[in-house]
């Protein structure tokens, strides 16, 4: 009997996992599908998009604000998006103004902060020439402007310190909030001569840059050195995607990353069986989806996926994937860094939990500044994170 009730249950095991096995392979076999809101720069409007249930879809035009460039999930279900005169809040059900200001001209990019402030980029706002950062509080009322040199600007994405990650044409600068570059890398590679009006740029936690190469049609992680280590969608591509102009993209939470590939100004550029305006690439590179709509856009510019976001929070992606900013405390002022570090404690190891004692572990961005240090045990999990470290007391294997 025993031998039988164990035969049974072995059984049983051998059964479930079966249906398990045939659970996840239909799961992985279904089609992906997501939720996102776009801009068509072609025809001058914005559109809501649910391919779970069309019956929630809208469209909006955008012409008297055109052109719209950035996108930034700011809760209360609202959208905000910057455009040619300041920005607009729209509501994410059904489309609708909630908050608009167009006191501005050229403005390429908008953020909201944690605080309520709005921060605007473009070239010569505000009666001032050059690349220019405008903060408005929460009742949009101008409470600084900065003037950076130059005649170029589209996104600009905040970082963890508190400054900003811009593409200016041909070249990535980092900004403070004080009128300085205090980094910048002319982005060249011969495999891609053409990467002018690149779009978006962010820095990773291991320091460095990844952006969407404008019309040199590629998405790229480049080094402090300004080397390529990697792209990921350029041509070619298998037919009907087209890379034209890769815009705004987003890292998605397992990994994938969308892009938007614009196709050029004005009406018919999304062509049946031609074009694909979105596109999702997993991390080898390999397309895993598509989306076109030849019958209702024409050049999508924006993208910005809502599948599992909280549309009641505010989130911007300084970490990468998209996150909730719950306080102003989101952001490290500059000032925390710590840059006079001997050159005797300065090592760069791959930190692994079994490869130290106990000791403390400092993080550095891209310039080579650094923050913390983080008292850290052996035992902590916290330190299987990518990055660049300088490690001091108790290290047991420098690298």
């Amino acid at each position: 009997m025993i031998m039988k009730s164990s035969g049974s249950q072995n059984l049983l095991r051998v059964l479930l996992s079966f249906f398990l096995i045939l659970l996840v392979s239909g799961q992985s076999a279904m089609a992906i599908k997501h939720s996102f809101i776009a801009i068509d720069e072609g025809l001058k409007n914005l559109l809501y998009v649910n391919e779970n249930d069309s019956t929630k879809n809208w469209i909006v035009s955008v012409s008297d604000v055109y052109p719209s460039r950035d996108m930034q999930l700011i809760g209360n279900n609202r959208i905000l998006i910057g455009n040619s005169l300041g920005y607009t809040e729209y509501n994410i059900t059904t489309g609708a103004i909630v908050r608009q200001v167009t006191a501005y001209d050229s403005v390429s990019s908008v953020r909201r902060l944690p605080n309520g402030h709005t921060i605007l980029f473009g070239v010569d706002l505000a009666g001032s020439k050059g690349v220019v950062m405008i903060v408005l509080d929460s009742n949009n009322v101008q409470i600084k402007k900065t003037v950076f040199p130059g005649t170029y600007v589209r996104l600009a994405r905040q970082t963890s310190t508190g400054t900003f990650i811009l593409c200016c044409n041909d070249t990535i600068k980092e900004a403070d909030t004080n009128g300085t570059f205090i980094w910048k890398k002319y982005v060249k590679d011969t495999s891609y001569p053409t990467n002018k009006h690149m779009w978006k740029a962010e820095r990773l936690d291991n320091g460095h840059i990844f952006f969407s190469g404008g019309y040199g049609a590629f998405l790229a992680e480049m080094d402090t050195a300004g080397n390529f280590i990697r792209t990921i969608g350029a041509a070619p591509q298998p037919a009907g995607v087209s890379p034209f102009f890769y815009a705004m993209w987003q890292w998605l939470s397992n990994g994938d990353i969308v892009v938007a590939n614009w196709e050029n100004h004005g009406a018919g550029h999304d062509t049946a069986g031609k074009v694909h305006e979105l596109i999702e690439f997993d991390q080898q590179g390999t397309i895993v989806w598509t989306w076109d709509k030849p019958t209702l856009v024409s050049s999508l510019q924006g993208v910005l996926i809502l599948d599992s976001l909280n549309t009641n929070l505010l989130y911007d992606d300084r970490n990468g994937t998209m996150s909730p900013l719950n306080s102003p405390s989101s952001i490290r002022s500059s000032s925390s860094f710590n840059t006079q570090i001997p050159p005797a404690e300065r090592w760069r190891i791959k930190i692994q939990p079994s490869s130290f004692t106990n000791g403390y572990l400092q993080s550095v961005d891209l310039l080579g500044r650094s923050f913390g240090p983080s008292l850290l045990t052996r035992n902590n999990d916290q330190v299987q994170s990518a990055g660049i470290y300088l490690f001091k007391s108790g290290a047991e294997n420098k690298k």
